[in-house]
């Protein structure tokens, strides 16, 4: 009777175990660009003179692997359990500034591979934060995002643009974050290139 009698509050605490671990599922979130940003792009474009070659967005090591970041203090952040990046975000960042550039042809030529060595100018960005921060009462999606256009042949700085973004969002969701982070970086690298382009045409102007 004992034997039973134990039996039967055990069998209860296993099933229980068992239902929690098949719950917990990894979710992945992915960074894409949104539509609504080349919408915002003029429709007529006069390429930039050249080519270019995108090196692949270089992350701070903080946030450069597939965990996603969430900052509770001034220096201190921790990860996220089973929520990750569906692709390390070099390669998607990377990814959504090659869309940008081939969508709204803003230079004459893309280079792609190992054509560094052909191309005119070299685009480089630099991430150096993309977190959740969540230190008050709000949530919020943050970036720190740097992009520049060198000369490929002098090395010469010939546009840069760094920006300090953030943006609310009305409720701790990861999916509405990845969303945000997306068009905060979309936008600035719109900026920038609006900002080239403006460059170029105040020259001729002159």
């Amino acid at each position: 009777m004992r034997k039973t009698a134990l039996l039967l509050l055990i069998l209860p605490l296993l099933f229980t175990a068992c239902r929690s671990s098949k719950s917990i599922q990894n979710r992945f979130y992915v960074l894409e660009i949104p539509v609504s940003v080349h919408e915002k792009m003029p429709e007529r474009l006069t390429p930039l003179a050249g080519s270019y070659f995108v090196k692949p967005v270089e992350l701070s090591p903080a946030y450069a692997s597939y965990q996603i970041a969430l900052r509770e203090e001034s220096h201190s952040i921790r990860y996220f359990s089973f929520n990750e990046w569906a692709e390390r975000p070099s390669n998607a960042l990377t990814a959504m500034v090659n869309s940008f550039f081939n969508t709204n042809q803003v230079f004459e030529e893309t280079l792609t591979g190992r054509q560094t060595e052909q191309a005119d100018h070299i685009m480089q960005t630099r991430i150096h934060r993309m977190e959740a921060d969540h230190q008050g009462s709000d949530f919020e999606a943050r970036l720190v995002v740097e992009f520049s256009l060198t000369d490929a042949r002098t090395g010469e700085i010939l546009h840069h643009h760094r920006a300090d973004r953030s943006s609310p969002l009305p409720q701790r969701n990861l999916n509405l974050f990845a969303a945000a982070i997306s068009e905060l970086f979309a936008e600035e690298l719109a900026s920038f290139a609006l900002q080239m382009l403006q460059v170029r045409t105040d020259g001729m102007r002159n």
